[in-house]
This record gives C-alpha cells, structure tokens and sequence, in this order.
C-alpha cells in the first residue's frame, strides 16, 4: 500500500513510533508520501505489539526498479466497505484509492457534524461496497461517535472488524 495510508493505519491502530526508511540505500526524503510504497515493514503484519512497538517501513518510489507499478488513481474502481472503520482512516483509504469526493453525515440522524475524524465510526455508506464506480463518484460515509451504540464494538468497547 502507497507509505501515506499505510501511516493512517498504523496511527489509527494505534501505533505512535513509525519510522520510514528508503529501501534503495539512497536515504531520500519522503516528501509526498501517496508516491512512495511500502514493501516491507518490521515488526511483520499481524503480530501485533504495543503504542511503544516500533513500527518500519521499507518504501520505495513508485517508479523505482523492484517497486510495483504506479497505481492509476483515475481509472474507475471498486469502493471498500469501509464499516466499521474510524471515520479518518475510511476517508484515507478512499483518498488513497483516488475516491477525492468524500462526505460524512451522522449516522443517528441529529445532524451533528464530525470535527475529531478519529472519534467517529463508520456504521454505513453510499454507494453500498463493491461494485466499479468513477473516481468522480460522491461517496458518503454515516458514523456515530465512538461508544455510541454500533454494531462495530464489543461490550467492552472494542472496534470490531
């Protein structure tokens, strides 16, 4: 995934120290992250860890030999389901797939608006997932505050997905 979402989902599971290291040896700086890709990263996906876990990202540049073909961020494509997802990270991950057209709306229906992105959670969306949408499509993503009632959490609170 480009470095820029990788970064969203690192700090919205919670991660505070990601480092970024240039996995051509050059020692570049990253200055617009959506055009680098992660290809490796320690400690491996899925293994868990802590807030104090240090997190690394190997990045190349798209374009870069060994890294994957740039994605086409114009080209019409599938919208995640993005339930349960904080309200930041599913519009990262919109971003990141080209879809710039991203509203939210309470999901309770009290009109309250979403200032704290990552005290949000996404209980629905417009257009449903799936299916192959152009990029210019208007997405629209319902959440409620985070420990409002949602099929999303736990009785202990914890964001399920």
């Amino acid at each position: 995934m480009d470095l820029q979402l990788a970064q969203d989902k690192a700090q919205a599971a919670g991660f505070t120290r990601v480092v970024v290291e240039d996995a051509s040896g050059q020692r570049r700086r990253k200055v617009n992250d959506p055009n680098w890709v992660v290809v490796s990263q320690w400690p491996s996906p899925g293994t868990g860890g802590t807030r104090n876990t240090r997190l690394v990202y190997r990045v190349l540049a798209y374009g870069d030999e060994g890294a994957p073909p740039s994605p086409d961020r114009g080209r019409p494509g599938r919208i995640p389901d993005l339930r349960c997802f904080d309200l930041q990270e599913a519009q990262d991950t919109l971003q990141s797939a080209g879809f710039y057209d991203v509203r939210s709306q309470d999901g309770t229906g009290r009109g309250r608006r979403q200032f704290a992105d990552r005290n949000w959670t996404v209980v629905g969306q417009l257009p449903s997932p799936g299916g192959t949408h152009g990029k210019t499509t208007e997405v629209t993503l319902e959440a409620v505050k985070d420990g409002e009632p949602s099929p999303c959490f736990d009785d202990d609170q914890e964001r399920r997905r």
